[in-house]
């Protein structure tokens, strides 16, 4: 019994290491009662720190010392009113899923063959203002793609293939904000066969556009916290790319692994 004790006051005296989170992106407001400050890109907070968000839809993005990636969000039960919603940095985070991929061999620019398994079923993201996407001429032929959703309660389309072998998604030509981070929800893409005269529905998703300049920002925090703790080249390059997956969804992986391999390449040296 004095063993356990002895042992009991030894664990007690050795300083346990506290997590560290590092805020990458913020929407809406969230305040930490600490402070008395509004959380910013690049503030640093720890599990104990009490927070006030704005209201419900208030979130913020963070990484760990421990290399998770968080979403950061007042979690609001079903069931309950708030005249304020405080809580702590603890009871507010929650992990994201964990994609993994692999950076060399498997990223390429090969014409897209399977259009529906490219934009995949749930979300997909443009960085910047448009995308052009290079499909295979031969599985293209004589085929058309166009887009449907609701906009403003009003039925929106827009056939999308310019040419023959490439796939346009625009701002301009969906109709998007042109600026800041917008969402096209529920986005129906059909395939038209010119020949057949038949339509296939390939899939519905949300339509993401988000900024280049504020996504660069994004990865330049991300990189400044882990270059802190050695983090090499080749690490971060995964790392990066799984952060964008996870909170914006799927995109074209080829031009988003140039955009990282170019950011990356200006803020680590050697």
């Amino acid at each position: 019994m004095n063993l356990l004790i002895y042992i009991f006051s030894i664990f007690l005296l050795v300083p346990q290491q506290i997590e560290t989170y590092y805020i990458v992106k913020v929407k809406g407001e969230i305040i930490n009662t600490e402070t008395g400050n509004a959380l910013n890109q690049g503030d640093e907070i720890v599990d104990s720190d009490k927070l006030k968000f704005e209201d419900a839809e208030a979130m913020a993005i963070v990484v760990s010392d421990s290399q998770n990636k968080y979403a950061l969000k007042f979690q609001k039960a079903d069931d309950a009113e708030y005249d304020e919603y405080i809580t702590t940095v603890k009871n507010a985070l929650k992990l994201t899923k964990k994609k993994r991929i692999g950076t060399r061999g498997m990223i390429t620019n090969a014409a897209i063959k399977d259009l529906k398994e490219f934009l995949g079923d749930n979300e997909f993201t443009v960085i910047g203002n448009s995308l052009a996407v290079k499909l295979s001429k031969q599985t293209f032929e004589n085929q058309s793609v166009e887009a449907k959703y609701d906009k403003a309660g009003k039925p929106f389309n827009k056939e999308l293939i310019k040419g023959d072998t490439i796939l346009n998604l625009s701002r301009a030509e969906l109709g998007a904000k042109s600026y800041g981070e917008v969402t096209l929800y529920h986005v129906d893409f059909y395939k038209h066969d010119k020949t057949a005269q038949s339509v296939e529905k390939l899939t519905r998703l949300d339509l993401n556009f988000i900024d280049e300049n504020a996504l660069r920002d994004e990865f330049k925090t991300i990189i400044a916290v882990y270059k802190k703790k050695n983090f090499t080249k080749a690490q971060m390059k995964p790392f990066l790319m799984e952060y964008f997956i996870d909170f914006y969804g799927n995109t074209h992986e080829y031009l988003l692994s140039l955009f990282v391999d170019k950011i990356i390449d200006e803020n680590m040296k050697g």
